[in-house]
């Protein structure tokens, strides 16, 4: 994993500027805590946890430390040309946690 993060930063760095650090930096935690992540489903899962419970504390987890990434940023309100993105974003979650679940 850490090669792969270091592989990751030798890519940025000829195109690095000063003005894409915060990017950047947010997408290698991103790619980081993502790692951590899925080892964490991967170890409940041997250990013979419900998948259901494993993926309702993910889905908890993963809403939580968005929240924390999103609260800085500039909030917009949902208008009728965007609100099919939110419904999309529902039914695609509706469907994930139906066969995860195996409803």
């Amino acid at each position: 994993m850490l090669l792969g993060f270091a592989g990751a930063l030798l890519v940025l760095r000829p195109t690095l500027h000063a003005e894409q650090l915060y990017g950047g930096l947010i997408g290698l935690a991103s790619g980081a805590i993502s790692a951590v992540a899925y080892w964490n489903v991967r170890e409940l899962v041997q250990a013979d946890e419900p998948e259901g419970r494993v993926v309702f504390y993910f889905a908890m987890f993963v809403s939580l430390g968005s929240f924390v990434w999103m609260v800085p940023q500039e909030w917009h309100a949902v208008t009728v040309e965007n609100v099919w993105l939110l419904v999309g974003v529902g039914v695609a979650v509706f469907v994930t946690v139906g066969v995860a679940v195996g409803v």
